[in-house]
Formats: structure tokens, sequence, C-alpha cells
């Protein structure tokens, strides 16, 4: 196996010791392209000229929040290994007072169930808020009263 680095988070001396003790080549140079035969791929060209010999490619992904919207009130993405998620508060709560965030945005490993239990913590975050506004107004009116 074998790791290609470049442009990437650099790695700690622990994970290069871990990886070396498990049989896994990293590689921090540049890589050029993918070299493949007979519509088969055989290996990886680095930047510098040189050949990696491979079976298998696979890239990690990087996930970005899809947030300009947010930005513009002040929900600020956070760096993640994997990408960038937005800044929440538990539950679904963002650090913006009235913004709720669920699903992906906050966390980069959600899966499908997991963004639908976030909708339903903003979903009662949000009603809670409401009723306690409600509430609040119910009272201030009362207080006014002659």
């Amino acid at each position: 196996m074998t790791l290609f680095t470049y442009e990437s988070r650099a790695l700690t001396d622990e994970e290069r010791e871990q990886a070396d003790a498990r049989g896994i080549t990293v590689v921090d140079a540049a890589v050029g392209r993918l070299e493949v035969e007979d519509e088969r791929l055989v290996g990886v060209r680095l930047a510098d000229g040189t050949l990696v010999q491979l079976d298998v490619f696979a890239l990690e992904p990087r996930f970005t929040a899809r947030a300009d919207l947010l930005a513009e009130l002040g929900v600020i993405a956070d760096h993640h290994p994997m990408g960038e998620v937005l800044a929440c508060n538990a539950p679904a709560e963002s650090v913006i007072p009235g913004v709720w965030l669920a699903g992906n945005v906050t966390d980069l490993g959600a899966q499908v169930i997991g963004a639908a239990v976030d909708g339903a913590r903003a979903a009662i975050g949000i009603n809670s808020e409401l009723l306690q506004e409600d509430v609040q107004g119910a009272v201030d009116r009362r207080r006014r009263r002659p």
C-alpha cells in the first residue's frame, strides 16, 4: 500500500512510524497522472516523472459545507481533516443565535439517518425558541396591562 500525501495535511512522526510499521510507503511528491495500459491501471506517474506501480488507486475525499449564505450571517467554516464543517453547539444550534444546522454541514461523516436526527434536533430547538418567545410575549403583555 502506498499513501500519497502531497498537498494534504502533514503526517506526524507517530503517523509515519505507524505507516512504516504496517508496511505502508508514504510518498510526499506531487502526483502528475494515472498510468493506464490496455485500459488497466498500472501506476501513478509523479510530477517528477517517477512511476509508482499500483493495481488500485483511491482518493481521499474533501468535503466542504455549501454555506455561503450562512457565512454572510457570521457562521464560519472550521477546518477538518476531511474538509470543512460549520461550528455548531449541541444540539444543532449554530454559534449565531437563531441559526440552526443539521446534517453533513456539521458532521462530515453523517449518514442519512444521522442527518435526519440532526434535523429533528434543530426542529425541536427552533420550536422551543419560538415557544419561549411566545411565553415571554404573553408575560410582557400581561405586565403592561393596568
